[in-house]
């Protein structure tokens, strides 16, 4: 009904074109914002939900076995998504999201090297909010873990999430896969080091300090010279 009161608000156009996606009607969220981005065109908004319709096209096509011809119809895709989200971010440089799903575009197209130099420029923007920053680790961490032999890297940035104590989706997110994975590695391994460190961590964050330190000083059993678990230990000693 708003839509019928003002079909060439661009602002609701965006919106409702966005539910249309989330709906799985990407055609006709895709029309709609089509429609914006000539009223809007340095729009990064506008240009960022348009990316995000070209990815769920290629998700889809992804999904489509014997699609004739398919390789054309995804380069051809792969470079929309790419244009879109670069001109989104672009247009307004705090849309983090956007140079995201860029990295994670490049990572699909398993362009590594341009994914890390993306996660790693955003990680030295000093303008960057803690929120983004969260979002950033968090990201990236699921990025090394898919690359399998970066374990420890995804691991590092996990944990470098949490640190900032941004409450919320990614959060929580967070901490169940550094659980996930400590316990994986103690199923292996009863006397990791790592795992127990994990382990201590998340019930520090958690306020629970008495566990805390009792997985640290197991941690510190398994691997003595540790001195990110010294320093956490010794922390957690003094405030307790």
């Amino acid at each position: 009904d708003v839509l019928l009161n003002s079909p060439d608000d661009p602002y609701l156009i965006q919106y409702a074109a966005k539910a249309l996606r989330m709906e799985g009607s990407v055609e006709q969220s895709l029309e709609m914002l089509k429609k914006a981005l000539m009223l809007r065109p340095n729009s990064g908004l506008l240009h960022h939900q348009i990316g995000l319709c070209y990815k769920e096209k290629l998700f889809t096509l992804k999904k489509t076995p014997y699609k004739y011809n398919a390789y054309e119809e995804r380069k051809k895709l792969i470079e929309l998504c790419k244009y879109h989200f670069q001109t989104a971010y672009d247009q307004k440089p705090s849309l983090v999201t956007a140079i995201l799903d860029l990295a994670e575009l490049f990572a699909e197209c398993k362009d590594y090297s341009k994914a890390d130099e993306i996660y790693e420029n955003q990680l030295r923007n000093k303008d960057c909010n803690r929120i983004n920053r969260q979002l950033i680790h968090w990201k990236y961490g699921l990025h090394q873990l898919k690359r399998n032999r970066f374990l420890h890297t995804a691991i590092y940035h996990f944990k470098e999430c949490l640190k900032l104590k941004v409450k919320g989706k990614v959060d929580i997110h967070c901490q169940a896969k550094l659980k996930e994975i400590a316990e994986e590695r103690l199923n292996e391994y009863s006397r990791d080091s790592v795992a127990f460190g994990i382990l201590g961590l998340l019930h520090q964050l958690d306020g629970k300090k008495s566990k805390a330190i009792k997985f640290f000083q197991r941690a510190l059993e398994c691997d003595c010279d540790n001195e990110e678990f010294q320093s956490a230990l010794s922390e957690l000693k003094e405030s307790a």
